[in-house]
């Protein structure tokens, strides 16, 4: 399957043909008594639930996550944890602990619903994970590859492309574009619905396929604009 980073570096959890807990495992060394963040792609495969601990001394996090949704399920423990949605069905979920040992433990489980993680597994079912890894600091950064020990890397930088500057007037006689001040070509007569209630910036109209944009301004008039202040607000 491919990975979020468009690689084919995923790994699916495959459950085992018995009645117990499915589930991967990670040991590592950390700093006692810090704050650290843990975090994991997951993706359903068969299975459409998940669930995740973190093991430190007395520390002992962790909880369930609908594969469909992206919602949380039971939570148990002291940590703070959130699911960012991210293309083709992958979720980032990250959890903001405090360790209670100088070790951690990392799991990552099937499930076939919330607060279900033990069950009769049929040796085939499975879900999808990716870079599970464990940082400190409270925050998830992109991930950090690693093998048998820690690593420092710099900080994560992002760069922010030109400011394009749009403006659209919808009405019957149709829609006219301005970008950076010019005028596109008109779409023929259009009808209007009689009562909108809904305005979608960067969705489709099924509120679908979001844009991959940022926005610095956002103006709405109630009355449709010339020409000529169409390229006036984008020049």
């Amino acid at each position: 399957v491919t990975s979020p980073d468009g690689t084919s570096t995923a790994d699916k959890l495959v459950e085992a043909a018995n009645t117990a807990t499915h589930n991967a495992t990670i040991g590592m060394g950390v700093a006692n008594g810090s704050v650290y963040t843990f975090s994991v792609y997951l993706k359903a495969a068969e299975r459409t639930w998940a669930s995740f601990r973190v093991l430190s001394g007395a520390t002992d996090v962790g909880g369930f996550v609908n594969l469909s949704t992206g919602a949380l399920g039971t939570i148990a423990g002291a940590a703070t944890w959130s699911v960012q949605t991210l293309p083709d069905g992958w979720y980032r979920l990250s959890g903001v602990l405090t360790t209670a040992a100088t070790s951690a433990t990392l799991y990552v489980q099937c499930a076939t619903a919330n607060n279900t993680s033990f069950y009769a597994g049929d040796g085939t079912s499975g879900i999808y994970a990716w870079q599970a890894q464990m940082e400190l600091g409270t925050g998830a950064s992109s991930p950090i590859p690693t093998t048998t020990a820690s690593v420092t890397r710099a900080a994560d930088t992002v760069s922010v492309g030109s400011l394009t500057k749009m403006a659209t007037r919808f009405d019957v006689a149709g829609i006219q574009l301005a970008l950076n001040g010019t005028l596109a070509t008109p779409t023929s007569p259009v009808t209007l619905p009689s009562a909108p209630t809904t305005a979608r910036i960067g969705l489709n109209d099924t509120a679908s396929n979001p844009g991959n944009l940022m926005l610095a301004r956002l103006q709405i008039y109630n009355r449709a604009l010339s020409d000529a202040q169409l390229q006036s607000l984008t020049t």
